[in-house]
């Protein structure tokens, strides 16, 4: 952490300290906050889910995953309904009826609410994506297509990891930035400035269970990857928790690579299985502005340009070296 930032300095004191830097203005900051707000909210109803009424209940466990998610969208949607910062908030969990404001401010904001959000019954680590666009014109969007961005256009984008503790990792192009929610006072504090993801790493995440029933590239990649690594005389560790945050955040700490094929057994899989204008795109902006990659295995993230909201794609990410390693086999080079 750079000698100017302060212990203790807050989320918002932190985008204040930037401002120069990164252009941020008030607006920006306000949605930042409120993403931050929902954040917390959630944070609070992940720590005590269910603790009262799954007691001698063994029927609630079925049902708390799918009222957590419920709650995270509703969440964002009411921090933002009366939001004048933005024109469009639209949740993954909802496509076809994202929240428009008819006077709203200059920014359109993607959130998936809560990634992974079958871990909670087990006490599993989740979390929440999001990513911020400036709308295109002085009107509120008209039709889906209207929000098809480019993934190079975004003007912030991040996650909210709620784990043993509940971490907020962002950038908003000069930069990735990573925050601790302190319990005592409420806020967001700085714990790491300009993360840089090592050029390689020794570990892989990817659900292998379903390794029968990928393409070959990824399981030729994987094969490789078990194989001993003549530079380092080691083996690559397998660190998979079926959640894509967690998985994600050590990736990007600690390196390695991240995957999602292609499924040819689940129908409508076959492409790929993570959003790209919900996941894929926040993730690879930052960790682009981290020193990583992104890919669909032939092309750049950030140049993926979707055709409809719910598009998804495969989907590699992590340190420079591993995933141009995966791109080289799916171009037949290795």
């Amino acid at each position: 952490m750079s000698a100017s930032v302060r212990p203790g300095m807050t989320l918002l004191q932190h985008i204040s300290h930037q401002q120069s830097v990164i252009r941020a203005t008030g607006e920006f900051s306000a949605v930042l906050s409120q993403i931050a707000l929902a954040g917390k909210v959630i944070s609070g109803a992940l720590a005590n889910h269910g603790l009262f009424d799954r007691v001698g209940d063994p029927n609630a466990r079925s049902t708390s995953a799918k009222q957590l998610d419920l709650f995270a969208q509703q969440t964002f949607n009411k921090i933002f309904n009366s939001s004048p910062w933005i024109t469009t908030l639209i949740t993954s969990e909802d496509l076809s009826n994202p929240l428009e404001r008819e006077h709203g401010g200059k920014y359109v904001v993607f959130v998936d609410c809560l990634d992974g959000a079958v871990n909670v019954d087990v006490n599993g680590a989740v979390g929440s994506i999001f990513s911020v666009y400036r709308r295109p014109d002085d009107a509120k969007a008209k039709t889906p297509k209207d929000l098809l961005f480019k993934g190079s256009e975004q003007v912030a984008a991040g996650y909210i990891l709620y784990g043993p503790s509940t971490i907020l990792v962002y950038s908003s192009g000069n930069g990735v930035n990573e925050y601790t929610l302190d319990p005592t006072s409420g806020e967001f504090l700085v714990t790491r400035e300009k993360i840089h993801i090592p050029e390689r790493g020794l570990a892989y995440s990817c659900n292998e269970a379903h390794m029968h029933d990928w393409t070959e590239t990824p399981r030729r990649f994987v094969e490789h990857l078990r194989k001993r690594d003549p530079r380092s005389n080691m083996y690559y560790s397998t660190r998979y928790s079926g959640s894509m945050i967690p998985d994600v955040h050590r990736t990007l700490l600690e390196g390695g690579v991240y995957l999602v094929p292609g499924n040819t057994a689940i129908p409508g899989a076959k492409s790929g299985k993570r959003f790209v204008m919900f996941e894929c795109k926040p993730l690879a902006f930052i960790f682009e502005e981290a020193g990583g990659n992104a890919s669909t295995g032939t092309e750049r993230i950030l140049k993926v340009q979707p055709q409809s909201l719910d598009q998804r794609c495969e989907f590699v990410i992590g340190s420079h070296y591993e995933v141009l390693l995966y791109e080289d086999f799916a171009r037949g080079k290795r």
